[in-house]
Parts: structure tokens; C-alpha cells; sequence
């Protein structure tokens, strides 16, 4: 167990250090927190859901949470074509990146997003029946910075221990499909045979998953706190800060937001190549009759060791390196 999280861990500090020497790489996040935020805003302050009959909620909620999975899932597929940029030599390129998701990538990956929203509409009306408040609070529902900043940090007055379980239950399911996307994004798999080689790589390293998981869990706590214990103190003693704190706490947030979905994608992303260099070296080991290795025997992909780790496992990202090694 401690070799495992030993593993977990050495995957997430490499997606940190990545982070460090390619900054861009958050881009597509940040992005997508600009997008995200004034829809959190218009749907908690400005939507008069008592207005509206339980299937147009239906709708309006759904409409939400298949724009956020749309954003989520796409922002992860140009991470992936930004990594493929990286292990292929290329240089960065973000524009480069979302056009290669938009023609391609983005129609074999919309069937597993759009699951994805269902299962997680399903969710969300489960958490809605068993965390329903009592009683209102009219200083929640006022708009202004600091509830503004409640919001899109996702505090929730009316905390239960169901209420946390089904977000663990959201986020594992998030953390499969970015397990999944790398399939299409890399290996130009279509949308069913994308779904099965992720399972796949989940069930072959579940311990290693689940440590992922705990640990990227832990560090969106961290990386959290300084935000959640301004919210804490503004609302247990009665503090009351002005709207340029509140600012700041907000652009806090959307920095904190867009790290902790990039240790997710990350981590999803790097265990993936694992998966990817594991199944090599087993492919080897079976053809010289030797015993298949373990996934820690195999050595952690980087993108910081300047080794091409897709180059000689995907036939066309080799193909596409070695000509534009004979062009230099």
C-alpha cells in the first residue's frame, strides 16, 4: 500500500513540476473558468427556479452541467495535444492544440461527455433530495462579492456526509473520463474502443488510481484553504470585507480551480502514458518468455527529462517525430 501511494505521489509532483516549466499548459483551464464562472453566478443568483416547472429545472440544470462537462472534457483534450506537442518536440502551441480538439478529437470524445453529464445530472438531483435545506437563508441568496465567492468555491452551508459522498462519487467519475480521453486525444481511438482501453488501464492499476485519487483530493484541500478560511471567518465572526478583498479571493479561486482540475487531468494523463509504456514492456517480456514486469518496474513518464515517452509507443506521433528529426 505505501509503494502504491508512493507511486500516486511521484505522478502528482511531476504534474506539478510540469505545470512549473510549462505554464501554458493551465491555459485551457483558466479559460475555461471564465466561461464557467458567470454561469455559476447567473444560476445561483439571477435563475428564479421557483418559476419554472420540476422538468424546464430539468432542463436548465442539465443545460449547466453538460456546458461544465463540455468544458472540462474539452480543456483536457487540448492538455493532451498540448503533452503530445511536448513529447513530439513541437513548439507549444495553444491555438495549434484547440484546433486539432475541435476537428477531431472533440466528435469521438462528445458520446462519453455526454454520459458523463447524465450520470452526473443523476447526481446532482440525488444530492439535491438528500441536502435540501429546511429553511432559506436571504444572505446567501443576496448577489454580491462575498456570496459571489461562496459560490464558485462551492461552499455549502447545508454540509452532509451524503452530500460529500456523492461529490467523491462525481469526482471519481471525472477522473475515469480523463483516464479515457487520452485514448482519443493520442491514439486516435474512436469513442467505444477510447471507453474500453481506459477501463482498461483503470482496472490494471486501480491502487494507483485510487491513491490518485485520495492525493489530488488532499492537495485541492490545500491549495483551497487559504480562500475556504476567508469565507470561515467572514461568515462565523461576523468580519466584513470589503469588495476588493472579495476580488482578490475571487481571482484566488480561479487560479485554485484551474490547478486542482489540472492535477486531475495531469495525473489522469501521466498514468495513462504509464499504462502505455507498461503494455510495451509486457509486449517484450511475453516475446522473450520472461515474466511480465510490474507497473513501478517500468520507468515514470516525464515531461521534464526531455525522453519522447509517445515517441516509439503511437505509430504516428513516431512517424511524425522522425521526419521532422530528418528536417533539422
Amino acid at each position: 500500500m505505501f509503494r502504491t501511494v508512493k507511486t500516486g505521489k511521484g505522478l502528482l509532483l511531476q504534474s506539478v513540476k510540469a505545470l512549473r516549466k510549462y505554464p501554458l499548459l493551465i491555459a485551457p483551464l483558466l479559460i475555461s473558468w471564465i466561461i464557467y464562472a458567470p454561469i455559476v453566478i447567473w444560476a445561483k443568483f439571477f435563475v428564479k427556479w421557483e418559476a419554472y416547472l420540476w422538468y424546464e429545472q430539468s432542463t436548465i440544470l442539465f443545460s449547466i452541467i453538460l456546458s461544465f462537462s463540455i468544458l472540462l472534457g474539452v480543456s483536457c483534450l487540448i492538455l493532451l495535444e498540448l503533452i503530445q506537442q511536448i513529447e513530439s518536440g513541437e513548439p507549444l502551441r495553444l491555438s495549434g492544440a484547440a484546433r486539432q480538439v475541435f476537428s477531431f478529437d472533440f466528435i469521438r470524445a462528445f458520446p462519453i461527455i455526454l454520459v458523463w453529464s447524465l450520470l452526473w445530472f443523476i447526481l446532482t438531483i440525488i444530492k439535491i433530495i438528500f441536502t435540501r435545506r429546511s429553511d432559506s437563508n436571504d444572505s446567501e441568496d443576496k448577489a454580491n462579492a462575498e456570496n459571489a465567492a461562496r459560490a464558485l468555491i462551492g461552499s455549502d452551508s447545508n454540509w452532509s456526509f451524503s452530500g460529500a459522498f456523492i461529490d467523491m462519487v462525481q469526482k471519481g467519475m471525472r477522473m475515469i473520463v480523463f483516464l479515457v480521453l487520452p485514448a482519443i486525444a493520442w491514439e486516435n481511438h474512436s469513442t467505444l474502443p477510447a471507453f474500453r482501453k481506459g477501463i482498461a488501464a483503470l482496472k490494471a492499476h486501480l491502487k494507483v488510481f485510487i491513491a490518485g485519487f485520495v492525493l489530488t483530493d488532499l492537495a485541492s484541500w490545500i491549495v483551497m484553504f487559504p480562500a475556504a478560511i476567508t469565507l470561515f471567518i467572514a461568515a462565523k465572526l461576523k468580519i466584513h470585507f470589503s469588495d476588493e478583498v472579495w476580488t482578490i479571493v475571487i481571482i484566488y479561486i480561479a487560479f485554485a480551480w484551474s490547478f486542482t482540475f489540472f492535477i486531475e487531468q495531469m495525473f489522469a494523463a501521466e498514468l495513462y502514458l504509464w499504462h502505455l509504456k507498461w503494455e510495451k514492456a509486457c509486449s517484450i517480456a511475453v516475446a522473450e518468455g520472461k515474466t511480465q514486469p510490474q507497473l513501478a518496474e517500468v520507468r515514470t513518464p516525464s515531461l521534464l527529462n526531455n525522453v519522447p515517452d509517445l515517441v516509439g509507443l503511437l505509430p504516428k506521433i513516431s512517424n511524425e517525430h522522425s521526419a521532422r528529426m530528418r528536417t533539422q
